[in-house]
């Protein structure tokens, strides 16, 4: 998967040294660029009005519940034993997310996903995004956004919770992406967005650090302000997140698609 401006699957690969020049580079990025955007521009830009006319403006925050068809896949070298714990999986998992245009919170959550071991996962993240506007018109705007983002993941099963063999993993990610956004009435709206992140993943319970890698593709539909300020939303998400983690172990890919249905306000 090539990715613009990101290093492929096969680059992210490499010596400790590389890593820590790219890691480097893609923290600089967003650190510099957020302090040049506003991160209000984006949802002014969508106000739609004339002098001496009252402005009306879309909803500023959204609140999701969806069903997401997930896996787990174990890509490392390590020799498992009889008794030791693999969160190979294939699931449904239950996701809320909450969103404005500078802020998402979202958190996952899924139990006995697996025949063999019962396995538990819990995910929770914060999302900071900032906007460099490429091309702004009344109905249409095309961005780059720019994300800095911590997240925390855990997949386990009854023998495992809360031992050094369960997966629990502590990620700080930087990147950007492509978002476009289509307005072609007042109260409907189309948000299709593209990202790709790449930082630190740091077990919690070991002291070693390693990488992780995250790849998301979004899309929103918005009916705003149906009942008052009250909308209704609909939204699809893909996201491959890969794990790149100092215990060989703990070398998982996450593949998972996303159905949600929400409101706006």
């Amino acid at each position: 998967m090539d990715l613009l401006f990101f290093p492929t699957v096969n680059q992210i690969i490499m010596n400790t040294s590389e890593r820590v020049k790219i890691l480097l580079y893609y923290f600089m990025i967003p650190v510099v660029l957020f302090t040049l955007v506003p991160a209000t521009a984006a949802a002014q830009m969508f106000s739609i009005g004339t002098a001496g006319s009252e402005r009306i403006t879309i909803p500023e925050h959204s609140l999701y519940f969806g069903i997401e068809p997930a896996s787990a896949s174990y890509y490392g070298s390590h020799t498992f034993g009889p008794a030791d714990a693999r969160y190979d999986f294939e699931g449904t998992l239950y996701r809320i997310r909450y969103e404005t245009n500078s802020l998402q919170i979202y958190g996952a959550t899924g139990s006995g996903l697996s025949d063999q071991n019962d396995i538990t996962f819990r995910s929770l993240g914060i999302q900071l995004q900032g906007n460099l506007n490429l091309y702004t018109k009344p109905t249409v705007a095309w961005t780059i956004p720019l994300f800095a983002s911590t997240d925390y993941y855990m997949m386990r099963n009854s023998q495992t919770a809360n031992t050094s063999a369960e997966f629990s993993q502590n990620r700080l990610l930087f990147g950007l992406g492509q978002e476009l956004v289509m307005r072609p009435a007042q109260t409907f709206r189309l948000r299709l967005k593209t990202a790709a992140r790449y930082g630190v993943s740091a077990s919690s319970f070991g002291a070693s650090v390693g990488t992780a890698f995250a790849f998301d593709q979004q899309v929103r539909i918005y009916l705003d302000r149906l009942i008052g300020p009250v909308g209704i939303n609909a939204g699809f998400d893909y996201s491959y997140n890969r794990f790149m983690t100092a215990e060989d172990e703990f070398k998982y890919n996450l593949d998972s698609i996303t159905f949600l249905i929400g409101i706006s306000f």
